[in-house]
């Protein structure tokens, strides 16, 4: 390889060097003792990029997906490593370097991936019928055996939803066992649409509800009830002529309000509220439950831009100690007349 991965914040120390290895290693050391009785696997993806950036330096999120599996048995411990083969990464492995440009940026690209899926499938892998999904929310889901993570390739729920974005933080409902997801600037880059899917534990497609967002911010993650579906938008917004130029795909807006999405899970989707909060960042959804005409959600909240790698139009972004972080309850008042969460 004649390119070095360089010597910047997300490509050094240990959590960030790539090590772009996968393979296999029986009887991994113990340290202490593994309880004879604990059996079965911890499985984990994350970004390990296989080449060094084309543009020189590039951000964690944009790094390949390589999955990790840990099996436990009879005291023992195994691991197995494969990167997950999407679409991006065989293209990079063909020209022998890497291909992609900025995050979530095509015009940024070489020209040979124009049309691949951009998927690096390395922020989430969940088990669903008998399969392993790697996610990546700005594409649809890869899909793996669930013994050997052999990649089986892009998982469109057999032709059931199109070429659409999927979270990477699905939702199994516990009564039903359905996957409940959706996908964000679903209509493509920069556009407000939201689509919120429901499926069978066997992969049928029971549900799928449109709307628009009050602008094309990131959703994460999102939150379910028993009867309601809650979308947190996060003000770092994407905007088609600033992407088309060749800029970053998310800017902090310091002065837009945060807005939370509220529908009914068995309805069109008409009857979506919006609820607005002051300007924070938020991005995981620790729980939501209803109570008496109010939905009640749960987040971890920081008061300013946890995401320095997307400032704000002047390029500003906040040192993380500078950031005050707490747990907040957010709740919507179903019954009132009033748009403030």
């Amino acid at each position: 390889m004649s390119m070095r991965f360089p010597d910047t914040p997300d490509f050094v120390g240990a959590l960030y060097t790539p090590s772009r290895f996968e393979g296999q290693i029986r009887d991994l050391e113990v340290e202490g003792t593994i309880p004879p009785a604990l059996r079965g696997r911890f499985v984990q993806v994350a970004p390990d990029p296989q080449y060094p950036p084309m543009l020189g330096d590039d951000i964690f999120f944009n790094g390949d997906g390589v999955v990790t599996a840990f099996h436990f048995t009879d005291g023992h411990v195994d691991l197995t490593r494969r990167y997950v083969a999407t679409d991006r990464l065989k293209a990079q492995r063909a020209a022998r370097r890497s291909l992609h440009g900025l995050y979530r940026n095509a015009h940024t690209d070489d020209p040979s991936v124009v049309g691949l899926s951009p998927s690096t499938a390395n922020t989430n892998v969940v088990p669903f019928n008998g399969m392993l999904l790697a996610l990546k929310e700005d594409s649809l889901p890869y899909a793996l055996d669930a013994e050997t993570l052999e990649t089986k390739g892009q998982w469109d729920f057999n032709g059931q939803i199109g070429n659409t974005p999927f979270t990477a933080h699905p939702k199994i409902d516990p009564e039903t066992g359905n996957l409940l997801a959706f996908g964000y600037e679903a209509r493509g880059t920069a556009t407000t649409d939201v689509v919120y899917y429901e499926f069978t534990p066997d992969g049928r497609l029971v549900r799928e509800i449109w709307v628009k967002a009050p602008y094309a911010g990131m959703i994460h993650d999102f939150a379910v009830t028993p009867d309601h579906v809650l979308f947190p938008v996060l003000p770092a917004t994407a905007d088609r002529d600033r992407i088309q130029a060749g800029g970053r795909h998310f800017e902090w807006q310091p002065h837009l309000a945060y807005q939370f999405g509220v529908m009914r899970r068995d309805g069109d989707g008409s009857d979506i509220r919006w609820f607005t909060g002051p300007n924070c960042f938020q991005a995981h959804v620790l729980n939501a439950f209803e109570e008496e005409g109010r939905i009640h959600l749960d987040m971890p909240t920081a008061d300013g831009n946890v995401f320095a790698f997307f400032p704000d139009a002047n390029g500003n972004a906040p040192s993380p100690e500078t950031l005050r972080f707490q747990l907040a309850r957010w709740t919507f008042d179903l019954t009132a007349n009033t748009s403030e969460a």
